[in-house]
């Protein structure tokens, strides 16, 4: 069946361009033998209809979205990776006959009634947070920059200050990419009000902490 279904596009065209139209009274035996021209024919129309499958697919966007979602869905899978444990510390050192030596005594500094003069140093603050809703990830290679703006502009439209990022200024993010995102915010409640308002035009979007 899966044989008379793949050779039937190659029997309707050598019908069609036989120059012959009159019956041919062959034997049943000769009926069952499958030219070379029929199986040419039927492969070239196969390959026709799934050319213009892939490029109706493509004007419709259906490739462009699937591979954003494949691309969300790697990225995605990488930042969740465990981060591996730490190195155990190495056994305190032996003795020859086996005995543990006792660890060395380190001595202390001397107590001074002297008072510091001066101010006292200040105290540097941590880092703020820095949050990010992330709309897409685009690798930065020579076609990379012309996509991020052309969907820049498309969020412009939609009314959403989007802001092409480089992903090597953000320690927690993967390096090597272009981020269209929203922020960055100071806050995660900013950015996951931000994400709601987003999320009617991106429901793939992800909110994460970039420092």
């Amino acid at each position: 069946m899966l044989k008379d279904l793949f050779l039937a596009p190659g029997r309707m065209l050598a019908k069609f361009f036989s120059r012959s139209r009159k019956k041919d009274y062959r034997s049943p035996r000769e009926r069952t033998t499958i030219s070379p021209a029929t199986v040419i024919l039927s492969l070239a129309a196969w390959l026709v209809l799934a050319g213009l499958a892939l490029y109706s697919a493509d004007k419709a966007g259906l490739l462009k979205d699937a591979l954003d979602r494949g691309a969300a869905v790697v990225n995605q899978a990488e930042e969740a990776k465990p981060t591996p444990p730490a190195p155990a510390p190495p056994p305190a050192s032996a003795t020859a006959s086996g005995s543990l030596l006792p660890p060395p005594r380190v001595a202390s500094p001397p107590p001074t009634s002297q008072t510091p003069s001066g101010p006292a140093p200040a105290v540097t603050p941590p880092a703020s947070e820095t949050w990010l809703v992330i709309l897409h990830t685009i690798p930065k290679n020579s076609e990379g920059r012309v996509e991020a703006e052309r969907r820049q502009k498309f969020y412009g439209t939609k009314g959403l200050k989007v802001e092409i990022m480089d992903t090597d200024a953000f320690p927690r993010l993967k390096s090597g990419n272009w981020i269209l995102a929203l922020g960055p915010f100071d806050d995660k409640a900013g950015a996951l009000a931000a994400a709601n308002r987003a999320k009617a035009h991106n429901p793939g979007l992800r909110v994460v902490q970039g420092l």
